[in-house]
């Protein structure tokens, strides 16, 4: 049965190739980067996505991601893979990146009531793709990066499968949803909904105020996965300053982290950015607990390429393997 639903969704996916008078827009990003723990320049990240509206009501969007493993140090003997969970190798024993689904949906809009199905990124703070690539910083936040488990087996750098839901008006909005949480890099159905999302967003002028929560309610572990989360933006003319602050709900405590971030377009530069980030976590993954500092600069170059140069210090805690020292990154987009 899950087959006959994962085939009907792709099919009704493929309908606007064929079928749809609307066009199908969307990008193609490609990520060049250099940083800590890496000889020379790896090309093993990129993301595809494509979306076209099927009814006046219905909308398609389908994604295609690839992330490399963040491979730490041999000194440290063990490495982490983009979903959290934890992997030993040996030196010279360098894992292929990751490929699979990024976010594949149908979206029904009634009336501003909007419910989605499929492959989703779930509304906990700033998870989507663009509020995390889209910034002068190149590595994702400690609480965010892809070996931070922020409850037993649960990292925010997921895709789940199921369905979710959003209503609300420019002050107030709630999101809400049933998944299923397990790493499944190319399933569109899930297998379990045995994981309530939500996310209450309040706004007022230039500030926007989110509280998120996740709670597993059945199966295998599902006492020691629970979030709770709170996230924050400041937007002024050429200014963004935003922040989360997540942590682990359970009998064990599970992990706890922030970030805030600080975005800068200076004067008579519309095409560039300055940014910093200040941010610590205290793993459950590792046991290790630090603070890090961030300094970037975001450069855009003519109407495809985007260039980043970093400089992290602080705590060299495992999670921060690629976030300290030197990097840059060089992002190709085509949009279509």
């Amino acid at each position: 049965m899950k087959g006959v639903i994962v085939g009907a969704a792709l099919g009704m996916l493929a309908l606007p190739i064929s079928a749809c008078a609307d066009p199908v827009h969307g990008v193609a990003e490609l990520y060049a980067t250099a940083e800590r723990g890496h000889q020379g320049i790896l090309l093993n990240e990129f993301y595809l996505e494509a979306e076209t509206k099927l009814f006046k009501s219905l909308k398609a969007v389908g994604s295609l991601y690839q992330e490399p493993f963040v491979e730490l140090p041999s000194s440290r003997g063990y490495g982490y893979t983009p979903y959290g969970a934890a992997y030993t190798y040996q030196d010279g024993d360098y894992k292929n990146p990751v490929l699979g689904l990024d976010e594949t949906f149908l979206a029904y809009d009634i009336g501003g009531l909007v419910a989605r199905a499929g492959r989703l990124r779930s509304a906990f703070g700033f998870s989507n793709w663009s509020e995390q690539h889209y910034t002068p910083i190149i590595a994702p936040p400690l609480i965010r990066s892809y070996g931070s488990q922020i409850a037993e087996g649960l990292s925010l750098d997921r895709v789940d499968r199921g369905l979710d839901f959003s209503f609300g008006t420019a002050a107030l909005q709630f999101k809400g949803g049933v998944v299923d949480t397990d790493y499944q890099p190319w399933e569109l159905a899930p297998s379990n909904l045995d994981t309530a999302v939500g996310r209450l967003q309040a706004s007022y002028g230039p500030f926007m105020l989110g509280l998120s929560g996740l709670k597993k309610f059945a199966g295998q572990n599902a006492a020691e996965q629970s979030m709770v989360g709170m996230d924050l933006r400041w937007t002024a003319p050429r200014i963004q300053v935003r922040g989360e602050l997540v942590s682990g709900a359970t009998e064990e405590g599970g992990a706890r982290g922030y970030y805030l971030d600080l975005y800068y377009r200076p004067v008579g530069l519309a095409r560039t950015q300055v940014g910093a980030r200040f941010q610590g976590l205290t793993s459950i993954a590792s046991g290790s607990h630090g603070q890090q500092m961030t300094l970037g600069i975001r450069q855009f170059v003519g109407s495809l390429f985007t260039l980043n140069v970093n400089y992290g210090f602080g705590a060299d805690i495992p999670e921060a393997a690629t976030a300290l020292g030197w990097s840059a990154q060089v992002l190709t987009a085509y949009r279509f």
